[in-house]
């Protein structure tokens, strides 16, 4: 109304822009979609079947953790599968009043009158002793490790030693090249077989981070196939210590046929599992093939004579998810019993939680109080548990904590351990990305131990 009217021409042309912004406007919207975690997990959560969304949400998730586990998994592998090295340095640095302790107890509180030849010498090592440590060099590749340690006295090296390890045959050589160029070898091989164990198996010759990847996603797939019986309540306020949080929670309650179903599924996947299957019968060899599938099939046939006509709900699994579609966390239920793990975020201030209640009493806890602040967290974690029917807990104070290598878990923090009834334990890692630092204080009793 009020305007010109357009040529046909003109028209086309509005029309092609029209259609072109529209196309736009639902690619944007689809893009959104895709790349937005938020607008995804709100779409779905409104457009979805309570079964649908559950399975959606645990599909994202599992992916998700396959992934980062394989990530993890890949550079440790790659480590375990190559050449690798390290170095390490244990060192004590020694206090008077720790030197004065033990010369008491050596020669008695008059030492220093001592007019005994051998204890003025050994006094006189004592007073110029300030830092006994051992510190060594290895490298590794596959099932071969070698490498040297020695032993220093402040700051000298007193003596050196080489050794090497053939973890696949058990046999070990050392020796001291200051007095001796010959190896010592000490062969347990005999001794392992006899006892069939093996104390050097590794994970990482038989499993590829790609295989940890699917066997993940493969069982939280079966997992999803048979969960049913699932209400959401969309929006629950849930406390995490000191902070409330708006979370979905969906539940899924199992009975005993649920039990059944679900065990079956898992047993026959573990039939065609070839990955596992390995493992168990080449890797680790606790079983022949033929022992494995019949193990498998016993427990197929308990599961199908057993009883399950008592359909009564067994217990019901609370799952928390937050805006993104993320999991924060679970509850199982059953009867007056209650197992719960859940995380959350205000602002800075991350908690988290975990409970074991029995009977409606709380046995065991676990509670994180962390402050954001920049790259660091300040806080702390309490461990809570009852002890001949009193309540005790353990807390692991940290100050400024901040990882700097994330690949190796290199921090930097001040840790303090707090347990009833000792000192306070204080702890300082330090890391400047390239290796890490632990120093301890030793004081007990307002003695100064040394560090």
């Amino acid at each position: 109304s009020g305007v010109e009217r357009v040529s046909k021409k003109k028209g086309k042309k509005i029309a092609l822009i029209s259609g072109i912004a529209v196309v736009a406007i639902a690619g944007g919207g689809v893009a959104a979609y895709n790349l937005s975690d938020y607008v995804k997990n709100q779409v779905n959560l409104r457009v979805m079947k309570p079964e649908n969304y559950y399975s959606w949400v645990i599909e994202e998730n599992s992916k998700e953790f396959a992934s980062k586990a394989k990530d993890s998994y890949s550079k440790v592998y790659d480590k375990a599968t190559n050449s690798y090295g390290s170095s390490f340095n244990l060192k004590y640095n020694i206090s008077d009043d720790a030197k004065d302790i033990a010369l008491t107890g050596m020669i008695g509180e008059d030492y220093r009158n001592s007019a005994d030849d051998e204890e003025k010498v050994l006094i006189d090592i004592f007073d110029n002793l300030s830092e006994i440590a051992i510190g060594g060099n290895i490298s590794a590749k596959t099932n071969m490790l070698s490498g040297n340690i020695s032993a220093l006295l402040n700051g000298e090296s007193i003596i050196d030693s080489d050794i090497a390890m053939d973890l696949e045959n058990f046999d070990y050589f050392l020796r001291v090249p200051e007095l001796n160029e010959q190896w010592l070898c000490l062969s347990l091989g005999n001794v392992i077989d006899e006892i069939s164990i093996n104390p050097t198996q590794n994970i990482y010759e038989y499993l590829t981070p790609e295989q940890l990847e699917d066997i993940i996603v493969r069982y939280s797939d079966i997992w999803n196939e048979s969960v049913s019986d699932i209400e959401l309540e969309k929006q629950e306020t849930v406390d995490i210590c000191d902070i409330s949080v708006e979370y979905t929670v969906i539940s899924a309650e199992f009975d005993k046929e649920k039990y059944s179903e679900l065990a079956t599924k898992f047993i026959n996947e573990l039939k065609n599992d070839d990955v596992i299957k390995n493992i168990v019968v080449n890797q680790i060899g606790e079983y022949t093939e033929e022992e494995y599938n019949s193990s498998l099939d016993d427990l197929l046939k308990q599961i199908e004579e057993s009883d399950t006509s008592e359909n009564d709900v067994n217990f019901t699994l609370n799952t928390y998810v937050d805006s993104n579609g993320d999991i924060r966390g679970v509850k199982m239920i059953q009867d007056t019993n209650e197992i719960s793990f859940v995380t959350g975020k205000d602002g800075d201030n991350v908690r988290a939680e975990f409970s074991v209640n029995e009977d409606g009493e709380n046995n065991v806890s676990m509670e994180l109080y962390a402050d954001k602040d920049g790259n660091k967290y300040n806080g702390n974690i309490d461990f809570n548990f009852i002890d001949y029917d009193t309540p005790e807990t353990i807390s692991v104070e940290f100050k400024d904590y901040e990882v700097v290598n994330e690949d190796n878990g290199y921090v930097n923090a001040d840790v303090t351990l707090i347990i009833p009834d000792v000192d306070p334990i204080a702890i300082k890692l330090s890391s400047d990305g390239n290796s890490q630092d632990i120093s301890y204080n030793i004081n007990i009793d307002d003695i100064d131990y040394g560090t």
